[in-house]
Parts: C-alpha cells; structure tokens; sequence
C-alpha cells in the first residue's frame, strides 16, 4: 500500500497531541513524520520532568533541534540540582531555525555573554524576549537577525559586581542597528536591589 506522505503530515497538523502520539506510535514513518510537528513549539522548563525528557529526546538525536522554531526556556534558580547553563546553551546553539526564543531567568540568578553569545546569530529569529538579569549591553550589539520584536524585562542582577556590566543604560542607542528591522521594542527595568525588606 502506498501511502501520500504529504496528505498524512497535512492530516497530522490538525490533530490534537495524544492524537498525534497515537498516530506517531503506528509506524517508524509516522513518528518521523510527527516528529517535527512536536517539536516546532517547545516550552523548556527546567523544574518539570516532563521537560528534561525533551532535551533527553533531543539530545539522542542532535539534528532534532532543527525541528525547534519557537522556543520558550525558564531557567531555574542556578543552585538548582544538576543545572547548568549548558543545557540552555545547548537549546540555543543546536536549534538554529528558530524565528521565536524567550528566555526567563530567575532574578537572583545571572546569566553570561558566552551562554547567549549563540542567540545573538541565529538568521531566522523574528522575535525574542529576556526576562532576567542578561549582559544586555554586550549582547544586544552582536544579534544580526532582523529581528520584528525585541522585548527585555531587565532585572539588577542581585550581585553588586556584576551590576555595571548588565544594566542596560541607554536602550535606544543599544539597538540602534536594529531600527530598520524592529517593528515593536519594550523595556523594563525591575530594580530588585532597593526591593529587599519590602
């Protein structure tokens, strides 16, 4: 029997996910088929398992990330048992067709230039969010996507000496070279410091 591939992944995008799965559970060439269906929109949270089984699935099969087009990742606190940035950077190096990326981090944890130095080239991102203390003023200036949206809820990070090197001074000139592309800019500034005893 000759099945049309194409009619099938038209069929399976339209099914509910336990649908989907049931389906995908019929045959090798329906699980590949569903594969990129399950993966296009990934919501990575550290704290539930269910999550740690998609970097696992992923993991198994590097090129799996390239199925990834919107990725949302909540970071935990960085003391969290057997977190490390790693997993984080490993989302964001792998999937390089991702047009979508959010990223939540905790306020009293920090995040480095070299964990998001591969956000900053990915050719199809369109629109990102960051949520947390990020080093904003070197990162913003390396992203070359013509990015659509740019979104930034800035948190001081609680580590006095990382405060100069994180806080996003002047935002506008920051993203000065994305003007042509930016259709939609927000920021925030959630000053946590002066917050303590509240």
């Amino acid at each position: 029997m000759n099945l049309d591939y194409d009619l099938l992944r038209m069929i399976m995008q339209y099914l509910e996910l336990c649908e989907l799965l049931r389906m995908m559970h019929a045959c090798y060439t329906l699980y590949q088929l569903g594969l990129p269906l399950i993966l296009k929109d990934v919501v990575y949270d550290y704290s539930h398992r269910f999550s740690r089984l998609y970097h696992h699935l992923l993991m198994s099969n590097p090129t799996r990330f390239l199925h990834v087009i919107r990725l949302e990742c909540h970071c935990p606190n960085m003391h969290a048992p057997g977190y490390t940035n790693n997993i984080l950077t490993d989302f964001i190096r792998l999937s390089t067709r991702i047009e979508d990326l959010e990223i939540h981090i905790p306020k009293d944890s920090h995040i480095t230039t070299d964990d998001v130095t591969h956000l900053a080239v990915l050719p199809n991102l369109r629109r990102l969010r960051l949520d947390g203390p990020f080093p904003f003023p070197c990162l913003l200036p390396l992203i070359v996507a013509p990015l659509k949206a740019l979104e930034i809820n800035q948190s001081i990070p609680t580590n006095t000496q990382l405060q100069d090197e994180y806080i996003l001074h002047d935002p506008i000139s920051s993203i000065e070279r994305l003007t042509t592309s930016l259709e939609v800019f927000s920021f925030v500034l959630h000053d946590t410091t002066n917050a303590a005893g509240k």
